[in-house]
């Protein structure tokens, strides 16, 4: 986990982390404290190195198809 904090940074999560500090700014500054939440999302989603879209493989599912079916 340390290791996933502080090592493979990539572009996709240089720009989360800037999205993230652009709407925090955006929001404050427009009194949108509701948008906060997605600026939160997208922070913590940078720092963990995930998405909500099942990058990596993390959503496959397993085969369980039979080669024998009749």
């Amino acid at each position: 986990m340390k290791s996933n904090l502080f090592e493979k940074w990539n572009a996709v999560r240089i720009i989360r982390v800037l999205l993230a500090v652009v709407l925090a700014i955006w929001a404050v500054v427009d009194k949108e404290y509701w948008m906060l939440a997605f600026s939160a999302l997208f922070l913590i989603q940078a720092i963990l190195g995930t998405s909500c879209c099942c990058g990596g493989g993390s959503c496959d599912l397993p085969n369980n198809s039979t080669k024998n079916s009749k």
